[in-house]
């Protein structure tokens, strides 16, 4: 199930297949850079970031080129773990 689901996103998506160009345009980039909050784009049929602001190094001490799946489910796991 999970799989087609994957494959009906990549296909059929509109927003899927344009997201880079919203990435792209200066405004986004510029509400996202000058927002305090964590804001990501990421491909869930490739588990990808296409996408992450600037405030991850002041949010959680990781600059956004080295922000990857591996430390969000890292930083998932131990905010989990407080609650």
């Amino acid at each position: 199930m999970l799989k087609a689901f994957e494959k009906h996103i990549s296909e059929n998506c509109f927003l899927c297949r344009n997201i880079l160009k919203l990435i792209d345009l200066a405004k986004f980039r510029a509400l996202a850079d000058l927002s305090p909050s964590v804001i990501c784009i990421i491909d869930v049929v490739t588990k990808e970031f296409l996408y992450v602001s600037n405030s991850t190094l002041n949010a959680l001490g990781y600059p956004p080129e080295d922000f990857t799946m591996k430390v969000f489910l890292k930083l998932l796991r131990s905010f989990l773990l407080t609650k």
